[in-house]
């Protein structure tokens, strides 16, 4: 089995999110100011609560994608002493100190070599549009592009993990390519 480790660092994804909030409150006029600076203010205390949560919320979801993968292990002790099998329901820590994102996956060892890379990209982007959405209809703005694009995607990220061998080529049926 091929174990492919995903790590997402929280904090990175608060701050692209907070640099998207600031340009999105660039764009609101100056006679709507009081809107303009909330808007913009994502990381103010109590509102970074809220994202961090609904980082939190994407991330679960992310691991309800991903599931069917990490729960396969080849742990070859015999008593499951180990620290793989002796962690979580997911076989694996998902969320490490200092604010870190992380699972391990269990594939085939025929997988394609860009699944890790692929899968991790996926499962940002979406935890982003997640929380953009989350952020937008707190400051009563239009979620609905938001939640169209992290749909999106999860789609993705499930066909990604389904079809995670590279592609076979098939003979025609009487033999011909």
């Amino acid at each position: 089995m091929r174990k492919i480790d995903i790590r997402l660092n929280r904090g990175d994804i608060v701050l692209e999110l907070a640099k998207w909030s600031h340009t999105v409150g660039e764009n609101i006029g100056d006679d709507m100011a009081k809107a303009r600076h909330f808007v913009q203010g994502l990381r103010d205390e109590g509102h970074i609560d809220l994202i961090y949560a609904a980082v939190d919320d994407a991330w679960s979801e992310v691991l309800q994608i991903l599931s069917a993968y990490t729960v396969g292990t080849d742990c070859e002790c015999a008593d499951c002493e180990c620290v793989e099998c002796k962690s979580d329901i997911w076989g694996n820590e998902d969320l490490v100190e200092g604010g870190e994102l992380r699972v391990v996956l269990s594939f085939p060892d025929c997988t394609y070599p860009a699944l890790g890379r692929n899968v991790a990209s996926l499962s940002r982007r979406y935890i982003v549009q997640k929380c953009r959405a989350e952020w937008e209809r707190l400051t009563r703005q239009d979620p609905i592009v938001s939640e169209r694009e992290a749909e999106m995607c999860a789609r993705r990220l499930r066909r990604e993990t389904m079809l995670r061998t590279r592609p076979i080529k098939m003979k025609g049926w009487y033999g011909w390519r």
